[in-house]
């Protein structure tokens, strides 16, 4: 891997991630929409917190922090400037329990889980509400996928780029965009197996001629990918149009499906000994 051509975030395999998969962490636009929604949701009168927040953060401070009850302070200098620094300063663990906390307390600020919910979704972040619990839209291993891919392209970097217009496309919620990206970086990597072609198929019949492929594998590789080109499927038409019937879950499962496609490929090129240009600008 030629790591003086990528940044060091890209050869550690974060940067280039997609918001949806960094995990563990939360974005500065996640975490000023999740304070505009708690803020939003506060109530005090003369300066002292009342109402739902007041019960919440009482009996937060009691079963969470485990500080004695008459060193709770409702007024607002003590509550807004703790909660703020919560969220701004907070860890993702520390932002998500708490929030979880409060969704799933019996005196639940109105519509905090739905405002919550909401805006999570909008900025992308890695992690969503569901009913009462927060879940990760994709597992660690989906972004050790694309990480190893993004290691593995380092050399090539026709495909490199394509993948990280994928990442970005699908951060800023252009799912087709996303989509087309990921293909291209497949093909980056098989026009370079198999010179003169711009499709997967030459690449893997170029690879059999050297190196041993499961047919099952090379035809469920082939099936995924002829779904996306077929002239009658999803790259011609549905990504022609303005409006994509394609949304992130589609996106997300092309790029990990497509990272996988170009570390595979890099591999059985290089278990083979086929020469594959390390100048690639495709």
């Amino acid at each position: 891997m030629d790591r003086t051509q990528i940044t060091f975030g890209q050869a550690e395999g974060v940067s280039a991630l997609p918001s949806q998969q960094q995990l563990k962490s939360v974005s500065a636009e996640t975490r000023a929409a999740l304070w505009a929604v708690i803020y939003g949701s506060l109530t005090f009168s003369q300066r002292q917190i009342y109402g739902d927040w007041a019960v919440v953060l009482r009996d937060w401070h009691v079963t969470r922090e485990f500080q004695a009850i008459d060193d709770f302070r409702e007024g607002y200098e003590s509550v807004v400037p703790k909660l703020k620094n919560l969220v701004f300063n907070g860890t993702y663990v520390e932002i998500f329990d708490f929030l979880q906390f409060a969704i799933r307390h019996r005196n639940r600020p109105y519509r905090l889980d739905e405002g919550i919910a909401y805006n999570l979704t909008r900025t992308k972040a890695a992690y969503r509400l569901e009913g009462k619990t927060f879940f990760p839209v994709q597992s660690e291993e989906d972004a050790a996928t694309v990480s190893r891919a993004f290691r593995d392209a380092a050399g090539h970097r026709g495909a490199l780029q394509h993948l990280k217009n994928s990442a970005e496309a699908a951060t800023a919620g252009e799912w087709a965009e996303s989509i087309t990206q990921s293909v291209h970086a497949v093909e980056a990597i098989s026009k370079l197996l198999a010179p003169g072609t711009n499709t997967l198929r030459p690449a893997l019949d170029e690879l059999e001629k050297h190196h041993k492929i499961h047919g099952a594998l090379k035809q469920g590789f082939l099936r995924i990918y002829d779904f996306t080109s077929d002239e009658k499927g999803l790259r011609h038409s549905l990504l022609d149009k303005e409006a994509s019937d394609v949304d992130e879950s589609d996106a997300l499962f092309m790029l990990g499906a497509c990272s996988a496609f170009v570390s595979y490929l890099v591999a059985k090129a290089r278990a083979a000994d086929l020469p594959i240009d390390q100048n690639d600008n495709s």
